[in-house]
C-alpha cells in the first residue's frame, strides 16, 4: 500500500469524524497533514494528492468531494487547483455548493472506505486522468457519474 493511499485512509477517518460531528473544514494541508500525524510544512504537497486521492474515491462512489469541501487553503477557501483541468471546469460551482451543503451518513463514509480502497496503487493525478480519457472517449461519462449517488 502507498503512502499516498495508507495517508488518504487515515485522513478520511479525520474527515468523516469532522463531518459527521459538524464540524468545520480544516484550513490548509499542512493542518491535515498534522491531524494524521505527519510535519505539516514538509508534506503539503503529499496532502494535495492525498486529499485529491479521496475525492478520486468520490467521483467514483458518486458521492460529494468531500477533501476539496473539507481541506481548505490556510485562508478558507476552496483550493485553487480544484476543478482547474478543461474537463471539470464546468462542475467547479455545483460540486462546490453540493459539497458544503451535503448532509453525509455514516454508511456513505464506509462506502467512500471501500472505493478509496478499490483504488490502484497510482497516484491520484493518474487517476484523474483515467476519468479525463474515458470522458474524452465516452463524452458525458462525468456528467453521468458525478454525484450519481446523491438523493435528490
Amino acid at each position: 500500500m502507498s503512502k499516498e493511499h495508507i495517508h488518504a485512509r487515515q485522513l478520511l477517518a479525520v474527515l468523516r469524524q469532522r463531518t459527521l460531528d459538524g464540524l468545520q473544514p480544516i484550513n490548509g494541508y499542512h493542518v491535515a497533514g498534522e491531524a494524521i500525524g505527519l510535519d505539516g510544512l514538509a508534506n503539503t504537497r503529499h496532502m494535495g494528492q492525498v486529499c485529491s486521492r479521496i475525492d478520486v474515491a468520490a467521483f467514483n462512489a458518486g458521492l460529494p468531494m468531500v477533501a476539496t469541501h473539507m481541506v481548505r487553503t490556510p485562508e478558507g477557501e476552496i483550493h485553487p487547483s480544484a476543478f482547474n483541468q478543461p474537463a471539470w471546469y464546468q462542475f467547479r460551482e455545483e460540486s462546490i455548493e453540493l459539497a458544503a451543503g451535503y448532509q453525509w451518513a455514516a454508511e456513505e463514509f464506509d462506502s467512500l472506505l471501500g472505493h478509496l480502497d478499490a483504488l490502484s496503487g497510482i497516484g491520484a493525478r493518474a487517476h484523474w486522468e483515467i476519468i479525463e480519457r474515458r470522458d474524452a472517449k465516452t463524452p458525458g461519462f462525468i456528467r453521468h457519474n458525478l454525484h450519481r449517488k446523491v438523493k435528490p
